[in-house]
This record gives C-alpha cells, structure tokens and sequence, in this order.
C-alpha cells in the first residue's frame, strides 16, 4: 500500500460479485439578531431577494430555524407590512433615529397601547391596537426571540382608533416600539412588552414512509401547504421539501438512519410568515443492515455478507482502504483478496461494515457495525 503494495480481488466463492472497486481513498453558526433600544422603520427596503436554503430546526422542530441568511450584501433579514415581506441589508435595517434627520415633532406624542405592558395577547384575536391622532399613520416596530424582528404600518381611523393584524405569529415574548406620522411631523417612540402564545400552523400529513422492507431510510411523501418547506426528522436529523402548488411533498432522507428503531417527525415551516406548523405524529420503523465478517490478515482476508437475495450491498473499511460493491447478493457472498508487492503485511485484517444501496445510488441503508 501507498505505492509499496497493492490488493487484488481474488475470489467469490459463494456470491457472484458484477464489480468492485479497491483503492485509497481519504475525511453554521447562526447569527444573532440584536436591535437596538429605540427603533424607527428603514430609510428604505429595497433590495434583491436571496435566502440560504439551508437552514436547522432544534429538539423540538420550532425554535431553531435560522432566519437571517447569508447574501451577497451579508447578512439580511426579513421586515413585512401586513401585505407584503422582502429582504433588507444591513444598510437597511431598523436603527435609533438620529438628531439631524425625522426628529420628533414637539408636541406630538406617541401613540397609545391598548394593553398594559406585559400582558399576555390572547391567541384568538393576533392584533395589536391602541389610540393616536385621527388619520396619523402607525408603525409598529416588533423584536422578539423567536422570530425575525418585523416593521408594521397602518392607518388610525377618524377617532384614532388603530389596529395591526398579527395573524400566525410565532408565540414567546415580544417588545413593540410605536410611533405615529402626520403631517409630515412624526411623534417619539412609545415602548412596551408583552408576550404571544401564538397560532401554530397546521401540521403536514404524512402519508407513507417507504424504508423497502427496512433497507433504506425512508423516502417520506405527505401533503401541507403550497410553497411551505416540510422539514422531514429523521432521528433528530432534518430532510426536507418544498411543498408544491398541488399541496403535495416527496423527500428521499439521506441523513438520521440508524441500524434498529427509528423515529419520524414532520414539520412545517411558512417562508412568508416565518411560522413553523404543529409537529405530525411520531412514525417507528425499524432499519436492517447487511452483516459483513472478516477473516484472515492484512496480506490475505475474506468478507462474508449475509444480505437479502437480489440486493446491492456497499462494503467499506473503516480506515478508507478498500471498498467494493456487490451489484447484486445471492444471499451469502464472500468477498477474497489478498496484498501483492513489496507493502503486504502479516498484521490483522482490516475492520468492514456494509449497507444496502440501490441500484442507481440514490438510496442507503445505515451502515452496519464494522465486522472483525
């Protein structure tokens, strides 16, 4: 080995093998969102969409998400009104007003709450409301732990009556800052807190998981709603999938399959309104892997493979030296080979473990526990 020695496959005494393969082969920190005290809207909110695809949940599939995504322009996060959501740079971002530009007006005071402060929103009516000037434009600036900090507006009515929808916010614990325009005169900001239960989404249904016969880990097909991202947990590892406009969603899971009981949970996750569904139920099933048996030394050893008839089995050695795939098992196959040149050593044989794969690669069982 390592130009001193080579293997060769030698022999399959009891499985026809179609091909193998002997060789050397060689082996996101979330960014924190931190908004200042006192906060006014954007100078202005207009740049390019672009959102990393790849983004985590946490342990219980809602808290974890990653919603600041990494552009060309750096990190970006989301502002929407009730009608619409777009990506902002940080140039854009929400910032404590300046003396020398919109200083408040004198005399014209901020907006009133129509809560006290920490009191806790109910649930069924997501709206945040309050008094103002008649006709005076109101915006609301929201921070929270668990979302993406928003920039609301509304009109007050002719009493100065106002309200903002909130319609499927995230729960946990918020502060507002509000502060109203007229006249092209603006009034301070006016803070408070107050905490959110929240209105979970619907969960995804999961229709199947098909693991053929407990050889692979499952590919998972379902329905949700369109344009939602269905994150697929595989053992606490995600998988996942944009729903399409047809409501429906397929992922082949490559991640979390593990040799003996498995747990499946789904989630889903809407783009627009930052907010994560109810978790589908638990699905188990368990994942078989083939059994490969080593014998004989590093200079000459066998691999015994007790597979399903008709498979394809993957073999590899733990120190990345040899691999070899059996296209199609008899059920029992051995695997011979043996250390020619100058490199061939008397030492132990090396560690194996094997997994089905299918037979374009597209699907893998979990690897076996390395037979010695």
């Amino acid at each position: 080995m390592n130009g001193s020695g080579t293997l060769a496959l030698i022999t399959s005494t009891k499985g026809i093998i179609a091909s193998g393969v002997i060789g050397l082969t060689a082996a996101a920190a979330a960014t924190a969102i931190s908004i200042a005290p006192v906060l006014t809207p954007p100078s202005h909110t207009q740049s390019a969409p672009q959102q990393d695809s790849s983004t985590a949940i946490s342990d219980d599939l809602s808290s974890d998400l990653d919603l600041v995504s990494q552009g060309e322009a750096g990190p970006q996060k989301t502002v929407y009104t009730n009608e619409d959501s777009h990506w902002i740079t940080p140039a854009d971002e929400v910032t404590p007003p300046q003396e020398t530009e919109s200083v408040p007006a004198p005399g014209m005071v901020a907006p009133e709450f129509s809560f006290k402060p920490g009191s806790v929103l109910d649930p069924n009516v997501p709206a945040l409301s309050g008094e103002s000037l008649p006709f005076a434009t109101i915006t609301v600036v929201l921070s929270s732990d668990t979302a993406s900090h928003g920039v609301f507006s509304t009109q007050a009515s002719e009493v100065g009556a106002w309200e903002i929808a909130l319609p499927n916010t995230p729960g946990g614990a918020y502060t507002a800052w509000a502060y109203q325009e007229l006249n092209n005169k603006r009034s301070d900001a006016r803070s408070t807190e107050f905490k959110f239960e929240g209105v979970p989404g619907t969960a995804p249904i999961v229709i199947v998981a098909d693991t053929e016969n407990g050889k692979y880990s499952p590919t998972v097909s379902g329905t949700g709603d369109p344009g939602a991202i269905v994150y697929v947990k595989l053992n606490g590892v995600k998988n996942e999938a944009t729903v399409s406009q047809q409501g429906t969603w397929a992922v082949t899971t490559t991640n979390g399959g593990l040799v003996g009981t498995n747990k499946l949970l789904a989630v889903q996750f809407n783009p627009k309104t930052l907010v994560f569904s109810q978790q589908s139920h638990e699905s188990e099933f368990e994942l078989q892997p083939p059994s490969a048996q080593v014998s004989g030394t590093a200079a000459a050893f066998q691999v015994s493979v007790v597979s399903e008839v008709g498979s394809a089995i993957d073999l590899k050695s733990l120190d990345g030296k040899f691999s070899h795939r059996i296209r199609e098992s008899l059920g029992n196959d051995d695997v011979s080979l043996r250390r020619t040149g100058s490199g061939s050593s008397s030492g132990p044989a090396p560690s194996v473990k094997a997994r089905y794969v299918s037979n374009d690669g597209s699907r893998t069982g979990p690897w076996s526990v390395p037979g010695l």
